[in-house]
Order: C-alpha cells, then sequence, then structure tokens
C-alpha cells in the first residue's frame, strides 16, 4: 500500500493536515486493528505524537 499527504496553511496560520492509506486488504487481515497517528514538531526541538483511537474495516 502507499499514502497520501496534503498540508495546508489556514488563514490562522496553523496547518492541517490530510492523509489518505491506500491499502489493498486480504482475508488475513479480517481481526486487525487499524490507528492513525500524527507525529508532529514543537518549539525548541521537541516533538509530540497525536493517535487516533483503534478502529476495524468490516471485510466481506
Amino acid at each position: 500500500g502507499y499514502m497520501t499527504s496534503r498540508t495546508v496553511r489556514e488563514a490562522s496560520g496553523l496547518l492541517s493536515l490530510t492523509s489518505t492509506l491506500y491499502l489493498r486488504l486480504r482475508k488475513d487481515d479480517r481481526d486487525a486493528s487499524f490507528h492513525c497517528a500524527a507525529h508532529y514538531s514543537l518549539p525548541e526541538g521537541r516533538h509530540d505524537r497525536l493517535d487516533s483511537p483503534t478502529f476495524h474495516l468490516t471485510l466481506h
């Protein structure tokens, strides 16, 4: 699979990030859990991370 990202600087000066994951799932992925994570830089060389709740995909 692969991922695309788009960053937009809003009028407020803040950045908005949109990412899309393209992944071909298999039957083995039926019980897998997924989550999104954003890693970002802060002033003074610090870094932080924001994680989404985990989610499951319904496979038919």
